[in-house]
């Protein structure tokens, strides 16, 4: 290859079957293995049935609210249990999950 040769980024193509997103993943392994910890935040165990069941009353109630599929939701927390619920229940309502930086300054959010 010379330097003035260009090589061309080819993006891996993927069977759709062998896809799986986030969300259907945590369902799987709440199906799976309800009882068993999912989360662990400062001494709180949060179990993948628990969670499950958070991730989908969130995407419920975003329904309700009027979220539509590819709408985008931003979400500025700290990293708790909390926002890991309400990341996968935004994607359950198939919306977009837009993170903020809890450690981002005002200036940069705007």
């Amino acid at each position: 290859m010379t330097a003035t040769t260009q090589m061309q980024s080819v993006a891996p193509v993927y069977p759709e079957e062998q896809f799986e997103d986030l969300s259907s993943m945590a369902a799987a392994a709440a199906n799976a293995r309800p009882q068993h910890p999912a989360l662990i935040f400062e001494g709180q165990v949060v179990t993948w049935g628990e969670l499950d069941k958070r991730a989908n009353q969130v995407a419920q109630k975003l329904i309700e609210l009027g979220i539509r599929p590819t709408e985008k939701i931003a979400i500025l927390s700290h990293t708790c249990p909390e926002y890991v619920a309400l990341y996968l229940g935004t994607l359950r309502a198939g919306a977009c999950v837009v993170p903020l930086s809890s450690m981002a300054s005002g200036e940069a959010l705007e």
